[in-house]
């Protein structure tokens, strides 16, 4: 049996028994950092997972919002269409039907109180017209006030005319056509037909005899 002694100081003894072993200190040291690095990475992954969380939920909402206006701008789009839809139809109309209203409108002055117009039949800027007068002399006065709507009508043929019995009053029956002009025409002479019926002749204004004023009154010399 072999016994060994230590016969170093007590001193030394404690000093040997307490050496550290660097290798596994380093091991332990390298853990526990592992442990603290990765507790943080996923305390920093579950913060960002709520960021964009929050953000996906605002991204969700504001898709949302703009389906709904998508929505609503194809709505309004149909509508518009629709709108521009109507108003090509009545430019339209009134591109081909203006002179028409404008022919209507003129007639209706033309008309005098012995004359019915019972008949007007428009075709392609042509116009047909029949009714009764009670005399041949208001079917006259009626051609004359149509000749006089230059602006708006180019041509009026001599009246076809046949006498007839309403209730036992002899009238005449008459028919007549005429042709009409176009929008483009009607609307440049209308300027022309405005500055007669505003301006006054000055051929009909009244002469100033000489050496009186306007108001009648005779001037006395000095």
């Amino acid at each position: 049996m072999h016994v060994l002694f230590d016969l170093r100081p007590q001193h030394l003894v404690q000093i040997q028994e307490q050496k550290v072993d660097a290798t596994r200190l380093l091991i332990v040291v390298f853990f526990v950092g592992f442990v603290v690095v990765s507790i943080f990475n996923i305390a920093n992954m579950m913060v960002r997972l709520r960021s964009l969380n929050a953000d996906l939920d605002e991204g969700r909402a504001e898709s949302s919002s703009i389906g709904t206006s998508i929505s609503g701008l194809d709505t309004r789009i149909t509508e518009f269409r629709a709108a521009r839809d109507k108003i090509k139809a009545y430019l339209e109309f009134t591109r081909q039907d203006l002179p028409t209203v404008e022919f209507l409108s003129g007639l209706e002055g033309a008309v005098n109180a012995g004359l019915k117009v019972s008949n007007v039949d428009l075709r392609q800027g042509s116009v047909t017209m029949r009714g009764s007068g009670i005399t041949d002399q208001d079917v006259m006065d009626f051609v004359n006030a149509l000749d006089v709507m230059k602006y708006m009508i180019t041509k009026v043929d001599p009246p076809s005319m046949t006498k007839s019995t309403l209730n036992n009053v002899l009238i005449t029956d008459f028919s007549l056509s005429c042709n009409i002009k176009s929008v483009t025409e009607i609307g440049e002479a209308l300027p022309d037909v405005l500055n007669i019926r505003t301006t006054p002749d000055a051929e009909t204004a009244p002469e100033v005899p000489e050496g009186q004023d306007q108001g009648g009154e005779e001037l006395q010399g000095q």
